[in-house]
């Protein structure tokens, strides 16, 4: 299983960046950025007593990809690290996110084929902490045409297929999907567009024993800009039929996502989202986002379970920008409801602060804040705490250098899931063209 995984993900770094090379590279931007270091903790295990030291030799790459071109458009992400561990506490491991979409033009304007890869890790047991032990590799890919039909200067007919295919590491609920898409859009004028949407989603389970089930959804979705804010509304109905299994699942579809620029240096952005969903579309969804600096963030807090639910998640976010530097706080809400697997329901708040500094003379400081309380279904509830402070010195346009000091702690209603943990990094940054833009 993981030599399959690690075989897609490896595609995803070499095939999309080689397809490239045919295109005009004024039209590609890359960043990139080697890393190599050390890291030590006092709690590798996250064991709520005495824990173990560990210290780990620590080598990666970051890289922000983005292509416009005539006939590709692409946007990879790549923010991976090794991880040597000296003690032999744990098998060493390589831990972060891959994320890329590609659009190629077959025929302009007309047919394209599209793909996308999301590689990261999630936790094999969501009720234990997020240690090396705890942690799996999960890989989703999927791949299809999206064929657009002009009606006339307003109105267009989108017709579109995919094939998705989702492996873990450990967990035994891989699985593949069709699907297929029909949309039908108008543009009310050169800003806002008014579509119909109708599309299903087939999922198949490799194990006999995990129920098959269709996804259909029916929505009116809507995007507006002005030069100030965008908005992003879709409304509908969804449903999950498992054949003879059991009965349907349904339920209201609702995706909004709204921002708006306040002031010259300070923006509000607004999303909630409900919908039927499962652990694919959930993983893919969240990969990418646990990315701080050079220090890959917990594994994503989902498992792999072959079933559907109905997922409600909300962020507010405000952030205020300026010439030496950014602050973004902001709160978010989530609630986990599986259709049958009860035990794996929760929901959960949080609150983040992050802000970064320009302190002169090659300094800049970066931290980040992040304050969560999760409530499980019987009734555990779990408060976690992780801080990260990072103080960075460039010596050169192309090397600079990394402190990093974090603390994580969980305080929990079950005894043996309290822990803390302190560690500290430091990391040294080789970036062959230069500082990376909006670092």
């Amino acid at each position: 299983m993981k030599t399959k995984t690690t075989k897609r993900l490896a595609s995803a770094m070499i095939v999309l960046p080689a397809l490239l090379m045919h295109s005009a590279w004024a039209d590609v931007d890359l960043d990139y950025e080697f890393i190599a270091g050390v890291a030590h903790t006092n709690n590798i295990d996250l064991n709520p007593d005495d824990g173990l030291d560990e210290t780990a030799g620590i080598y990666g790459l970051v890289l922000d990809l983005e292509a416009d071109t005539r006939a590709i458009t692409a946007d990879v992400g790549i923010n991976v690290e090794r991880r040597v561990y000296t003690k032999d506490t744990n098998e060493d491991e390589t831990i972060g996110s891959v994320v890329a979409q590609f659009d190629a033009a077959l025929v302009d304007r007309i047919l394209s084929w599209q793909a996308s890869n999301s590689f990261g890790q999630a936790l094999i047991d969501v009720f234990a902490p997020d240690n090396p032990e705890n942690r799996q590799d999960v890989n989703v890919f999927s791949t299809g045409p999206v064929l657009t039909l002009p009606l006339n200067s307003s109105n267009q007919l989108q017709i579109a297929a995919e094939y998705r295919d989702l492996n873990f590491e450990d967990s035994p609920q891989n699985n593949d999907a069709i699907m297929t898409q029909l949309s039908y859009s108008r543009a009310l004028n050169a800003n806002r567009t008014l579509a119909l949407n109708l599309s299903n989603n087939n999922v198949d389970f490799d194990r006999p024993e995990d129920p098959d089930f269709d996804l259909d959804v029916a929505s009116v979705s809507l995007t507006s800009s002005t030069s100030r804010s965008t908005l992003s509304l879709e409304v509908g109905a969804n449903s999950v039929d498992f054949g003879n299994n059991r009965d349907d699942l349904t339920g209201a579809l609702i995706r909004a996502a709204f921002s708006r620029d306040l002031s010259s240096r300070l923006a509000l952005s607004l999303s909630y989202d409900q919908e039927l969903s499962d652990s694919g579309q959930l993983f893919a969804q969240f990969a990418g986002n646990n990315a701080f600096g050079n220090n890959i963030n917990p594994a994503v807090e989902q498992t792999g379970v072959a079933d559907a639910l109905e997922q409600r998640s909300a962020v507010v976010n405000l952030t205020t920008t300026r010439r030496t530097g950014n602050v973004s706080i902001g709160v978010r809400y989530f609630d986990f409801d599986f259709d049958q697997t009860n035990n794996q329901d929760r929901d959960g708040l949080g609150i983040f602060l992050t802000a970064d500094r320009e302190l002169g003379n090659g300094w800049e400081f970066r931290g980040r804040i992040d304050f969560n309380q999760n409530e499980f279904f019987d009734g555990r509830d779990d408060e976690n705490l992780r801080v990260q402070l990072g103080l960075e010195k460039r010596f050169a346009q192309t090397l600079s250098v990394q402190f990093l000091l974090l603390h994580n702690e969980r305080d929990s209603t079950v005894g043996f899931q309290s822990f803390d943990e302190d560690s500290v990094r430091l990391i040294f940054t080789w970036r062959p063209g230069g500082p990376r833009g909006g670092v």
